[in-house]
Parts: structure tokens; C-alpha cells; sequence
């Protein structure tokens, strides 16, 4: 009886091993196409403007990640900045993916972009994750990261010593690349729920302009 149990353990072992690997087959298959698109697009000539849902679409795609935009303001962005928006976005929804403790399956993701009366942008980007037991001391382990964000030196030395971090990338790609003043809050909210918060200053310059695209 022992031998026939272990081997219809055994059997169904393999059978969820290959279930498995398929679907990550699948999974890699799907990414690959949309990181295909994704530079399709992101170096096509005549792209002048893009939305925030289209940024959010190859960047959840491309990580693999169901995102649900729950508020998107009616404005476009220069197109030339399409790349580096979509790196921001690939970054957070990763981050959401491989720091939440949960498998993809069960990954909730939510962004929204909120115009705000003076005139700058808040992206928000929130995520479920595992059950933290102490909300406080989940976002004093990560005070490093608050203090370390925008400072050159310590961007270079945290990528020397543990081969780069995603919230980095956030900055270089919005100061450097874009060129956007702007502020990021991270952390708990509540034991199960992880939030960005990134407030783009005088976001002017990034905004489509039809007039001075003419």
C-alpha cells in the first residue's frame, strides 16, 4: 500500500512539475512578446503621445502582472518619454511581484494617476502582500532605502554591494533620463498592503503638447 501511495505521489509530482513548467513556458513566451512590442513601439519614429494606460499595459505585460488602473486623468505624454515610463512602471510592478511574499496568482495590483490642483501629478501604485507582524518596524527595515533615494553616492554603492535595487532605477530614470523634479513614499500601509506613492513636480515638460508638437 506504501509503494502504490508513493507512487501515485510521485506520479502526481510529475504531473504538476510539467503542469508547471508549461505554464512558466507560457509565462516567458508572453513576456518575451511583449518586451518585443514593448521596444517596437518604444522606438517607433512616429509615436508622438502615449497615455498613462498604455505605459501601464506594456509594463504589467512585460512583468507579468495584472494591473487595474483605477483612475487615469485625460492627459498624454510626449512620446519620447515612453521608455523611460514604462521602465519606472516595469520596476514597481516587479518590486509588487517579487517583494510581496505571494505567489502571482494571488498578486492584486492597482495604479492611478491623479492630477492635482497646482498642477503636478501623483502616481500611486498599491499592492497586497504577505501579512507583516509589526507595521512599524516592516518600515523601519526599509528607512535605508527613504534616506539612501536620490543621493548619487550611495545609489553606486548600493548597486556595487547588492547588484542594484528597482527604487534606484525609479530615480535615475525620473531625474536623469526624464529630467521631473519629484518626491517617492514607500511602505506599509496596513500589515497586508504595500504602496508608492510618487508625486511628479511641474510635469510640463513630459506632457504632449499638440501645439509644440507641430
Amino acid at each position: 500500500m506504501t509503494d502504490v501511495a508513493a507512487s501515485v505521489s510521485h506520479g502526481e509530482s510529475v504531473a504538476l512539475l510539467r503542469d508547471a513548467v508549461g505554464r512558466s513556458r507560457d509565462s516567458l513566451s508572453t513576456t518575451l512578446e511583449a518586451i518585443s512590442s514593448w521596444f517596437t513601439r518604444a522606438e517607433a519614429p512616429e509615436i508622438a503621445e502615449f497615455s498613462f494606460g498604455t505605459a501601464i499595459e506594456i509594463a504589467s505585460r512585460s512583468a507579468n502582472v495584472t494591473a487595474v488602473v483605477s483612475d487615469e486623468p485625460g492627459i498624454a505624454f510626449n512620446g519620447k518619454h515612453l521608455t523611460s515610463f514604462v521602465d519606472v512602471m516595469y520596476v514597481l510592478f516587479e518590486n509588487a511581484a517579487s517583494k510581496s511574499g505571494l505567489p502571482r496568482e494571488k498578486l492584486q495590483v492597482t495604479a492611478s494617476l491623479c492630477e492635482e490642483p497646482a498642477g503636478s501629478l501623483t502616481l500611486r501604485v498599491a499592492n497586497n502582500c504577505e501579512m507583516v507582524a509589526d507595521v512599524g518596524a516592516a518600515n523601519a527595515a526599509i528607512d535605508y532605502y527613504r534616506d539612501a533615494y536620490g543621493n548619487d553616492d550611495v545609489t553606486r554603492t548600493v548597486i556595487q554591494q547588492n547588484g542594484g535595487s528597482g527604487i534606484f532605477r525609479i530615480w535615475r530614470c525620473l531625474s536623469k533620463d526624464i529630467g521631473i523634479k519629484h518626491t517617492i513614499e514607500f511602505g506599509y500601509e496596513s500589515e497586508g498592503l504595500f504602496v508608492v506613492t510618487l508625486k511628479m513636480q511641474e510635469p510640463t515638460g513630459v506632457l504632449y503638447h499638440e501645439s509644440i508638437a507641430r
